[in-house]
């Protein structure tokens, strides 16, 4: 994410100390992402009047996809660096 702003703000070289935070903060975002496909969560969706914990990795992956930030998390690790052009 921190690659869009460097782009933005026309940066064409990124020093070394700069470049090692990018990096350390992409590993972050995949951990989310990874943790977040292995952490349980608490199903409000049930009818019955107790709440039930779903501990499912399949279930637990289904719902973090199509109710979760999956979406914000993947974009959010794209290396748009890839995607630049440097046209100078």
């Amino acid at each position: 994410m921190l690659y869009l702003f460097f782009i933005a703000f026309g940066f064409t070289a990124t020093p070394s100390w700069i470049w090692i935070i990018v990096q350390c903060v992409e590993i972050f975002y995949f951990v989310e992402i990874v943790t977040n496909f292995l952490k349980s969560y608490t199903d409000l969706d049930n009818n019955n009047a107790e709440q039930e914990t779903v501990v499912s990795i399949k279930k637990i992956a289904y719902n973090y996809i199509t109710k979760g930030s999956f979406i914000v998390d993947v974009t959010a690790f794209i290396p748009f660096n890839l995607f630049y052009l440097n046209e100078d």
